[in-house]
């Protein structure tokens, strides 16, 4: 679909993922290497370090994924838009994130046998992913979608939204909203 077209009338794809209740898997029409191959697939995980990992980590655990399935986990710190190109981070900041992705690869470890986990410190969050994914072999990109309402959306964007729109790979949404979930 052409941008004008999808501007004008939407994509039927991006609709059902952003509103659907339930946890949705974007097949694109483009084929993976790996799955024509026989080979386990190429997985990217997006961790925002929060509760919902622990969500995200149970349904790619009921993928019955391969042991050989490659997974990267990614945590993007996102820069404060108002500072200057050279704030520095807090340390105690990247810590915490590093700790929540090994928290997430021990909850993942059962999945795989080869796990990779990347901090990154980037102004945007979802160009870090796309940039990621575009240097990494990735199949399937994994995020967690917390179901902002529009406002929200308009004002602070939508990661999963730009990942939909613009992954060249499957890209599965999981539904992180804890008390859509029953999860306490």
């Amino acid at each position: 679909m052409s941008l004008l077209e999808h501007f004008l009338i939407g994509s039927t794809s991006e609709t059902v993922a952003l509103h659907a209740p339930c946890s949705v898997l974007l097949v694109l029409s483009i084929h993976s290497q790996n799955a024509k191959s026989g080979e386990p697939p190429n997985m990217t995980v997006a961790s925002d370090g929060s509760e919902a990992d622990r969500l995200i980590a149970a349904q790619v655990n009921a993928l019955c994924l391969s042991n050989d399935t490659r997974i990267n986990l990614i945590s993007v710190i996102e820069h404060p838009y108002l500072l200057e190109a050279g704030y520095e981070y807090d340390s105690q900041s990247t810590r915490e994130t590093a700790l929540a992705l090994d928290r997430l690869a021990t909850e993942l470890a059962a999945s795989s046998d080869h796990i990779e986990k990347h901090v990154f410190e980037k102004l945007h969050v979802a160009s870090c992913i796309l940039n990621h994914i575009g240097t990494h072999p990735t199949d399937i990109v994994v995020v967690g979608d917390k179901g902002r309402s529009a406002i929200n959306r308009f004002f602070l964007g939508s990661v999963s939204r730009v990942l939909l729109r613009h992954a060249a790979c499957f890209v599965l949404l999981i539904r992180t909203r804890l008390e859509a979930t029953g999860v306490a």
